[in-house]
């Protein structure tokens, strides 16, 4: 280090990499986004990307903000879960999967996974033009009739209500229709006690699974709930795991690599790792400045093997004619 007059120090990020430019990200107005199409300063969902002891059950919810963006040309392996989704990823790319036959979670390499491992997702997808007129009458309700309350040490319950009558069996069998898990509760309290709403019992709608409410939110696009980022420091949902049907490895294409405030965001629902821009640098610092040599710093052998990686994936995503000549495959 006494050699060299200009040292540039960093905090290490032991990430993953890159998407498909059409993978879709989900944004704190809960909307998808392009993963193509985000713009640095963007904020969405992520998540917490370490807990004690690895522990699953542990992991909150956060909001995030992209920080940097950036595309290459490279092969890419394709996910398919058995719940009709995919993910279309690079083979270093970093997903949140259950390490089999344990509770506990492990950010996975692509290129490790097999078939039958489960991957972490935090909803579903759903298309954000695509409400409907029942949609619409839903959101209303919401924004007239709901309240949302998040408990301290638990989740979140959205509640609907309203008295018997038409409006509450539309409102019934909206989420009959859609499959929603929900509950029910009376209140029975007479006027001149605690109620405002006269002698008639009022019915109480309420829907509390996390994928849900996101999925529900999300699609009926509620206006009143829009910017309480409900989410934050709210633990995972506890049954979002779905499982790798099938593997296809596929040729080069372009592929997105954005890097956010938590290291962390939803790819097409699922949980995912982002990724290092500052390795992108440092490599194309040192094969374009003649006698310059770089040195990858880590507190471990698997944070220092992790960013050596990524160097080794942009080194073979160069062109050839551009490409050093490799001293060293890894030392």
């Amino acid at each position: 280090l006494r050699i060299h007059n200009r040292i540039i120090i960093l905090k290490a990020r032991q990430l993953g990499f890159c998407f498909d430019k059409n993978t879709n990200i989900l944004c704190s107005n809960l909307k998808w986004k392009k993963i193509s199409e985000l713009n640095i300063g963007d904020k969405i969902i992520a998540s917490d990307e370490c807990v004690l002891n690895g522990i699953g059950s542990t992991r909150k919810m956060r909001t995030a903000i992209v920080q940097n963006k950036s595309s290459i040309y490279a092969e890419a392996i394709k996910l398919n879960m058995d719940d009709g989704r995919n993910l279309v990823l690079t083979s270093e790319h970093r997903m949140l999967c259950k390490v089999r036959g344990a509770v506990y979670t492990q950010w996975k390499k692509a290129k490790y996974i097999r078939l039958g491992d489960e991957i972490n997702y935090i909803t579903k997808l759903w298309k954000n033009e695509n409400k409907d007129y029942e949609d619409g009458w839903v959101s209303d309700i919401i924004d007239k009739e709901g309240s949302l309350r998040t408990k301290k040490n638990a989740g979140v319950e959205l509640s609907i209500s309203q008295v018997d009558g038409y409006i509450w069996n539309r409102l019934l069998q909206y989420f009959i229709k859609n499959k929603y898990n929900y509950r029910i509760e009376v209140d029975k309290r007479k006027a001149g006690d605690s109620s405002k709403l006269g002698n008639k019992p009022i019915n109480k709608l309420i829907i509390s699974k996390m994928d849900e409410l996101f999925y529900l939110l999300g699609k009926v696009q509620s206006s009143r709930f829009v910017d309480m980022e409900w989410w934050s420091n709210k633990k995972h949902p506890n049954n979002g795991w779905s499982k790798v049907k099938s593997i296809e490895l596929l040729p080069k294409q372009e592929m997105i690599d954005i890097q956010t405030s938590e290291k962390t965001y939803i790819a097409n629902g699922f949980v995912s790792h982002n990724s290092t821009a500052v390795t992108g640098y440092a490599y194309h610092y040192a094969i374009t400045h003649p006698g310059v040599t770089v040195g990858l710093v880590g507190y471990n052998m698997q944070m220092v093997s992790e960013l050596l990686d990524k160097i080794k994936t942009f080194f073979t995503t160069t062109p050839k004619e551009l490409r050093p000549t490799l001293q060293y495959n890894s030392k």
